[in-house]
């Protein structure tokens, strides 16, 4: 019981930091997106790559540990 406790809380840490992490450059990125809709200011291609590489990484860094986590799951359910 005790094992599965910490491995709970464990994740519960790391999904927090996830959450955050992608919710406050995702809200950046929605931010900059609005002001090119609602105020018209132009971005150069530079700044539409930029944008899409932080997209971009955002969507495979979660991915990837969402991926990750689900493989420590099965691996503590086979242990037990």
């Amino acid at each position: 019981m005790c094992k599965f406790t910490l491995l709970f809380r464990k994740s519960i840490q790391r999904l927090i930091d996830i959450s955050c992490r992608t919710i406050t450059l995702t809200r950046k990125l929605f931010t900059m997106l609005l002001s090119v809709v609602i105020y018209n200011h132009k971005l150069t291609k530079g700044q539409w790559m930029g944008a899409a590489v932080v997209f971009a990484g955002i969507s495979v860094e979660a991915f990837v540990k969402r991926k990750g986590q689900s493989a420590i799951s099965l691996s503590y359910c086979n242990e037990g």
